[in-house]
């Protein structure tokens, strides 16, 4: 399977963007940005190759297309709300508390809309195997990452926390750390586990398996049993057995799913231009990167917590997926 560098793709993404910007503008007055994550996180790739995509079809549709990094899912939120970024790539649990209003958003964000869905994201917790955390009840007195300010991980992190009847306060440190700082962090023995919502394998956790020893820890029980039960957009998952070195048992955890979202005010067209890019070459797409393999027409369009962008709807129902 022929696979393309994703750091190339990216940079390719930006040149191409920075590239054109500046034409179409003159002529098309379209050109859209995409708030993604961390350097290193998976978000902001994965807005590089919705941009590639876009990009490399743009003589069919006059729209170029960039990628910012950002704080994460709750600002690519409220930056959308705000009109201040037209897509956004958003944790899907992150997506319904926006819309819903439910903390930590006060209001309801209703310019929020869903474009389609992407990978899994599971929700593991990385431990030095030194650290003797087993369990998740056993994080207390340890120095623990529960995310970034403004992310969806931290906020899934917290409600996770609530859910089990555990306190930041029992922690010897909660760190706030973004996902491109908590692998040295942990091997400079600064902390010693941390949440990281990613799909799997990620480079991060495949990182720190290399240069030290670690645990992945399930995160169980009756407490997740319940959170699962009242919250319809996580679902029980696992990670294999053998996906990291040293981590030779399968871990029990949950997952959420990545969403593209946008503003409510995008033209109709720019958003069905943007899908047609990736669904029409949904294989190209996959090619881009192996946490899209599993992806399918069927998997991207299934019911999301945010309504659908009437251009998304728009291809969807020319191509019988709605």
């Amino acid at each position: 399977m022929r696979r393309i560098n994703l750091t190339l793709a990216v940079g390719l993404t930006v040149t191409v963007a920075t590239l054109f910007v500046a034409t179409l503008d003159a002529a098309h007055p379209t050109s859209v940005t995409i708030g993604t994550g961390a350097l290193t996180g998976i978000y902001y790739p994965t807005g590089g190759t919705i941009c590639y995509m876009v990009n490399s079809h743009k003589a069919k549709h006059g729209i170029a297309c960039r990628i910012e990094n950002t704080a994460g899912s709750e600002y690519n939120a409220r930056m959308i709300e705000a009109g201040k970024l037209e897509f956004g790539v958003v944790q899907s649990d992150v997506g319904y508390n926006a819309f819903a209003g439910v903390e930590p958003f006060a209001e309801k964000a209703a310019q929020l809309r869903s474009v389609f869905s992407l990978h899994t994201e599971t929700l593991t917790l990385v431990a030095l195997k030194s650290a003797g955390i087993q369990k998740l009840a056993d994080i207390k007195g340890k120095r623990v990452n529960l995310g970034n300010p403004g992310s969806g991980p931290r906020q899934s992190v917290l409600h996770l926390l609530k859910a089990c009847g555990l306190k930041q306060r029992q922690l010897a440190k909660a760190g706030s750390l973004h996902a491109d700082e908590v692998t040295n962090a942990l091997l400079d023995n600064r902390l010693d586990a941390y949440f990281h919502f990613v799909g799997h394998p990620s480079p991060n956790i495949e990182s720190a398996a290399t240069f030290t020893d670690i645990d992945l820890v399930d995160i169980s029980g009756s407490c997740i049993d319940k959170l699962v039960a009242e919250r319809p957009f996580y679902v029980k998952a696992t990670i294999p057995a053998g996906t990291y070195r040293g981590v030779d048992n399968e871990v029990e955890t949950i997952s959420t799913r990545a969403t593209l979202l946008a503003s409510k005010a995008v033209p109709e067209q720019v958003v069905y231009h943007l899908v047609k890019s990736i669904f029409d070459n949904l294989q190209e797409f996959k090619d881009l990167h192996p946490i899209y393999e599993g992806l399918t027409a069927e998997s991207m369009t299934r019911a999301l917590p945010v309504p659908w962008h009437r251009g998304a709807v728009k291809y969807f129902k020319e191509k019988g997926l709605k």
